[in-house]
């Protein structure tokens, strides 16, 4: 499922009718790169997994796709989200959107209970980031912090944009879930919330916004 068809699933759980759960496998979870090797120590990593969407009866279902080499190959790439690891919380990102090797027209980032969605407009295109904030007992530096780190291993240092939208939820309604989606020359970013209480169910799809 490319960007566009996505935006449009999306669309439509806008109004109303057909979005009523997100199943994101399981393995998305964890570090597309466990070793770190991209990225500044103690603070940011580039973690992005190749993947792709399925749809059926109103589920929307997120896989992985086999990568090969550094840059994942996919219709979609995920940034898992490390809140806690050796003690420290890192902040995840994407490769640069322009970058000739990479596919993906869509870009998706979970849970979030009040760390930021990021999103770097860069020489070398959009730069998509899960930048997270203080994970009890965890060391982690501050969100703009960690965006300018992020842009500097990109385009070290032109930067055009940097956007920092916090994620959160009332206590309890759900957790946010942020789709960016590529149609035509245009981003656009939408949040998705689910229950808490049934995990996977959509509670409310947002409308897109460019970015």
């Amino acid at each position: 499922m490319n960007g566009a068809e996505l935006n449009k699933k999306l669309e439509r759980g806008l109004l109303g009718s057909s979005i009523k759960r997100l199943v994101i496998a399981k393995a998305l979870a964890a570090p597309s790169d466990p070793e770190r090797t991209r990225g500044v120590e103690n603070s940011v990593t580039e973690q992005a997994h190749a993947v792709d969407a399925a749809w059926e009866n109103g589920t929307l279902s997120i896989y992985a796709r086999p990568e090969e080499g550094h840059i994942p190959k996919g219709p979609g790439l995920w940034i898992p989200y490390l809140g806690n690891v050796d003690d420290r919380s890192y902040g995840t990102y994407t490769p640069a959107m322009g970058n000739p090797s990479v596919s993906a027209s869509w870009v998706g980032t979970g849970p979030f209970s009040g760390c930021y969605a990021v999103t770097l407009t860069t020489f070398q295109g959009k730069v998509f980031a899960h930048v997270v904030t203080k994970t009890e007992g965890c060391a982690v530096q501050p969100a703009l912090t960690q965006a300018h780190h992020i842009a500097n291993q990109i385009t070290a240092p032109q930067l055009t944009q940097a956007a920092l939208d916090k994620m959160k939820v009332s206590s309890g309604e759900g957790w946010c879930y942020v789709f960016w989606t590529k149609k035509g020359d245009n981003w656009w970013r939408r949040v998705l919330v689910t229950s808490v209480a049934e995990p996977g169910k959509i509670v409310s799809v947002g409308k897109r916004s460019e970015c």
